[in-house]
């Protein structure tokens, strides 16, 4: 074997991930004799129809998903594809999931979209005909592949089951990866997008990432309970102070110490950490969802359970200085 040869395909390789196909190598002076003797002699491998790798290019484990890929259009090398991948072949659906590393989906095909109809010669290859748009694409481990995004709304289409797709969308929100509102975004790129929104709506909810569902979730959070519970200790005791100190005019010094009485406000550093973290992920996504309405849309709700705890212990610590129960002023200032 001549070794100008070996050199071609030593270079047509290095920026494949140890892969060239058949036309790539005839284009560039080889035969496909000369191919047959490289795998004849352990120096190639055979992985596809038209496509061939290097021994080390075996152990990566995207390599037929990558050799597959280069099948799609064999005479462009990956550099060449790469410049406009949504018309030369992405990586999508459940393919794609695997390739962002999210859900569970156990897909033994291969599927890709293209925007011209083809067929492969290769079992399980599944292949999707769509216009994708530039900002539904990205390159992810060197394969251009849907935006995490763009793949929901495609398994979503695809009727997939939709406890998988919840699994993908919350692991993509919980890693800050993904955005309500890119999903969102992402429907409204494609041409069936009043199809996908209701889809995308019980999805939502079946991931527990519905508004209200994470808003109730962020209200019950131990941690906003304490920090609540400590803003209506804050103003119960100016509201108990103010009560005394009339009282005290009523009834007579003796009455004006018990306004010194120090009101015990829960430190919020005993907060549990988990709870931090799981309200942190609440808020996150509450500041995700509906972007253009008001932002402070959860706080206010938020306010609102503060300004009840305060109410409530307001009424609780008062009536121990109005046995006749006259609070009414005092809770009603509160607000």
């Amino acid at each position: 074997m001549r070794t100008d040869l070996l050199v071609t395909v030593g270079e047509l390789a290095a920026d494949q991930w140890g892969l060239l196909t058949t036309r790539q190598a005839v284009a560039h002076g080889l035969t496909r004799l000369h191919l047959s003797r490289l795998v004849e002699r352990g120096l190639l491998d055979r992985v596809s129809h038209g496509v061939y790798a290097q021994p080390v290019a075996l152990a990566d484990p995207n390599v037929d998903l990558r050799a597959e890929w280069l099948a799609l259009k064999p005479e462009a090398t990956a550099a060449e594809r790469l410049q406009n991948a949504v018309t030369t072949g992405v990586v999508s659906h459940a393919s794609a999931a695997g390739l962002h590393d999210l859900g569970s989906l156990l897909s033994v095909d291969l599927h890709y979209t293209l925007p011209r109809p083809y067929r492969s010669r290769k079992v399980g290859v599944r292949i999707h005909r769509a216009d994708l748009m530039a900002e539904d694409v990205l390159v992810v481990a060197g394969l251009p592949v849907t935006t995490i995004a763009r793949t929901i709304t495609d398994l979503l289409m695809s009727r997939h089951d939709l406890e998988h797709v919840a699994q993908i969308l919350r692991e993509a929100i919980a890693t800050r990866r993904m955005t309500i509102a890119d999903l969102h975004a992402a429907a409204g790129r494609r041409p069936d997008s009043p199809h996908v929104r209701p889809l995308i709506r019980t999805l939502l909810g079946i991931a527990e990432l519905d508004e209200g569902q994470v808003l109730a979730r962020a209200l019950g959070n131990p941690l906003v309970q304490q920090v609540a519970s400590e803003y209506a200790r804050e103003v119960s005791r100016l509201q108990i102070r103010a009560l005394v100190t009339t009282k005290a005019h009523r009834q007579g010094p003796a009455a004006a110490p018990e306004a010194q009485r120090p009101t015990v406000v829960p430190p919020l550093e005993h907060a549990g950490v988990p709870d931090l973290r799981v309200l942190e992920r609440d808020l996150a996504v509450l500041k995700q969802v509906q972007p253009s309405s008001q932002p402070a849309r959860w706080s206010e709700q938020i306010t609102k359970v503060a300004t009840a705890m305060a109410r409530k212990h307001l009424t609780d610590l008062v009536v121990h200085h109005e046995p006749d129960g006259r609070n009414e002023n005092a809770i009603g200032t509160i607000e």
